[in-house]
């Protein structure tokens, strides 16, 4: 999926749910409702992507475990 322009990104819900169909279903409903949303798949992408921009993003509590939040971490700070 092409990375979407700042003033898109900024604008979308950014949505990490690897598992199953969690991410497929929220972005549907997000959709319904006339919000833009992204998905990733994996932790570096969705860091990425959250570095790039996002009005919001949802996390499942599941797809952080195991990971080095360290990144993560270090954009969340001067939030």
């Amino acid at each position: 999926m092409p990375m979407p322009s700042a003033s898109t990104a900024d604008e979308r819900v950014l949505i990490f749910a690897p598992r199953g169909r969690d991410a497929e279903v929220m972005c549907s409903v997000l959709a319904g409702d006339g919000f833009g949303c992204d998905t990733a798949t994996g932790f570096e992408t969705f860091v990425e992507r959250i570095e790039a921009g996002a009005g919001a993003a949802v996390v499942a509590e599941e797809a952080l475990a195991g990971v080095d939040l360290t990144r993560l971490l270090a954009w969340l700070g001067p939030q």
